[in-house]
């Protein structure tokens, strides 16, 4: 298995098909095709920061860091009052 959960992304086949696809058979190939990995924050109310990591990328300390101070930001916009 190459990605973590097991999840990849197949144009042209849709979620559905993509399960019940048996581990022996094969998902067609395309010639585009990338796997996507993001960061999702949310809460009660809906989702607040999706962070698309970009490929070959470490999930450093630094870069961490970075996304927390975005997610601060977006919460003080998107939920007003929460942070003081």
């Amino acid at each position: 298995m190459d990605s973590p959960l097991g999840l990849t992304y197949h144009p042209g086949v849709d979620a559905v098909e993509t399960c019940q696809l048996s581990s022996a058979q094969e998902v067609p190939h395309s010639t585009v095709g990338w796997k996507v990995m993001a960061t999702i924050f949310w809460d009660c109310k809906g989702v607040l920061l999706v962070d698309y990591i970009p490929q070959k990328t470490t999930m450093t300390g630094p870069y961490y860091g970075e996304v927390l101070a975005n997610l601060r930001q977006e919460v003080k916009e998107k939920r007003s009052g929460m942070l003081t």
